[in-house]
């Protein structure tokens, strides 16, 4: 059977239920009928034939069970049934039900909060195209130690030389004065050369960006406009390309717009104006680059440590003892943050194993006062698997409730912090931080790792008891009390029930769908193969 086709075949079985017993029931009954007339020819009786075509194939409803519990939808049939009396059985106890979802609320809520923070600075991609190929190029000076620096005629230099990289831009930030009609106002802006924004791979939302040899032109000069800045201060007007402001009392023309969210990290700027390369001068810029697809990051080092060797001889009094080195880019951002959200993460891990192994306390608790249920169960035929899984469906049960609420405390949680974080603290990428796809993976992930964790050794351990001595102790003290007489009697009926059990094929079917009713953890196909009473 072709995997299509079992899926289709699995689909209708849960969903249409009754009419694939019907058809169950008409095709052995088809196939009954067909024996029986075989039989009829060899000078049997109808019934004689039917008898014994029963009596040669067996129980019929047996046979069902046994076709039903062939496919994978039966695994999910009695999962669901599992679900639907965990969800009966917590309803009894709903103090402890609120106490461990609460408490695994706080645990998954947590961590689920310091990983959406932990992957949104140091995990997820920049927002840039192919970003991993995006590097930062600086300086090291002569004590070797850390330079964000660079000067722009070794720029220039590793621009004419370098083979390693498709693009690289030079560029540093500094406060411009913007001189409005009544009032001169402070804002970030960055000074850089054509390349910076087809380096980081993004292309303007309205007009276009510098071209090269358009630095050194006379008045007005270009500038590039944030998106930030596009709305607040023009009102977000499609018209605003080639209007003209003023930047330190130099006139400039807008030639473009940036899109939404386009920011370069670590560095806020609300305008871009042109770095001239012959105006500018001195150790005070930054130069990234974007490597060539099939080159990587060593080969890019190689490189550029030998261009600077090379400058390094041709320019001694600038250059002598300078190296020069590669750092990608997301590196260079979250450098400062790292260490700590690594030590948040692990700290918030040992959060949930103290909440895992407390609620592993409860559940050993509570089961001290279902072992009579269990032992039921396990004496009824349920084996012990069956009773594990049963026991594990509860448990992801209360890690859904618990992972659900967990979510919603890590959505609070995230919204505090990036409301509540100074900006002089300087932390990268905060406002890339949401409750993603990888994050509600990652929620649903630690939920089920938490129920397994938490539920399997109580389970294990609830196994492991001497359940037959559970049962007679737990029938002792009941029979002991008021109305012995009345137990006394419906356990002699139960044990000559299980006697009768294994006499005939036709009433283990009755039995078994007797015990089914009163037992839901047990499926039709356990009780349809329990022990007979008195036999090992």
């Amino acid at each position: 059977m072709s995997l299509l086709r079992n899926i289709t075949s699995g689909l209708r079985s849960l969903f249409r239920k009754d009419q694939v017993d019907r058809e169950l029931d008409e095709e052995l009954g088809a196939y009954l009928e067909m024996e029986a007339a075989e039989k009829m020819k060899q000078g049997m009786s109808r019934q004689e034939a039917f008898r014994a075509v029963r009596l040669e194939r067996g129980s019929l409803e047996i046979t069902k069970e046994v076709v039903r519990s062939g496919g994978w939808e039966f695994f999910v049939e009695t999962c669901l049934h599992d679900a639907r009396f965990g969800l009966r059985m917590l309803r009894k106890s709903p103090g402890f039900m609120a106490a461990v979802v609460l408490t695994l609320a706080l645990g998954i809520g947590a961590t689920t909060a310091i990983f959406s923070v932990a992957y949104g600075i140091i995990i997820q991609p920049l927002p840039f195209p192919q970003s991993n190929k995006l590097v930062m190029i600086w300086e090291v000076p002569p004590d070797a130690k850390k330079s964000n620096v660079v000067l722009l005629d070794n720029f220039m230099a590793w621009k004419q030389r370098s083979r390693s990289f498709q693009s690289m831009a030079a560029f540093y930030g500094k406060p411009m004065n913007l001189i409005g009609t009544d009032e001169s106002e402070q804002i970030p802006g960055l000074k850089v050369t054509s390349e910076f924004f087809t380096t980081l791979g993004t292309a303007p939302l309205l007009g276009r960006t510098f071209r090269p040899g358009e630095y050194d032109r006379d008045e007005p000069r270009e500038v590039v406009l944030s998106y930030s800045a596009w709305q607040q201060r023009f009102n977000g007007s499609p018209d605003v390309l080639g209007k003209r402001i003023s930047i330190d009392a130099t006139r400039h023309e807008i030639i473009g717009v940036m899109p939404a969210g386009f920011a370069f990290p670590g560095e806020k700027a609300e305008l871009y104006v042109p770095l001239g390369i012959t105006l500018d001068s001195g150790r005070n810029s930054s130069v990234v680059g974007r490597l060539r697809p099939d080159t990587g990051l060593g080969a890019a080092k190689a490189e550029i440590a030998m261009i600077a060797a090379h400058t390094a001889s041709e320019n001694v009094a600038s250059n002598a003892g300078w190296s020069a080195t590669v750092v990608p880019l997301l590196d260079q951002t979250v450098a400062t943050v790292r260490p700590i959200l690594l030590l948040l993460s692990a700290a918030v891990a040992f959060v949930l194993l103290l909440v895992c192994a407390n609620i592993a306390n409860l559940l050993m608790m509570r089961s001290t006062s279902r072992l009579h249920e269990i032992s039921l169960r396990f004496t009824f035929g349920a084996s012990q698997f069956r009773i594990m899984r049963q026991l594990l469906v509860e448990n992801l049960i209360l890690a859904g409730f618990g992972g659900v609420l967990g979510l919603a405390l890590a959505a609070i949680a995230i919204s505090f912090i990036k409301t509540s974080v100074p900006e002089s603290l300087q932390v990268p990428r905060l406002y890339e931080i949401n409750l993603n796809v990888p994050v509600l993976l990652f929620a649903t992930a630690i939920s089920i790792v938490s129920a397994l964790m938490f539920g399997l050794a109580p389970a294990v351990q609830c196994l492991k008891r001497d359940l037959t001595h559970d049962l007679h102790a737990s029938t002792r003290s009941i029979t002991s009390g008021q109305g012995s007489e009345c137990v006394r009697s419906v356990r002699g009926g139960a044990c000559s029930g299980l006697s009768y059990f294994g006499r005939s094929h036709g009433s283990q079917l009755r039995s078994s769908i007797s015990c089914r009713r009163w037992f839901p953890c047990g499926t039709r196909s356990d009780y349809a193969h329990a022990p007979v009473a008195g036999s090992k």
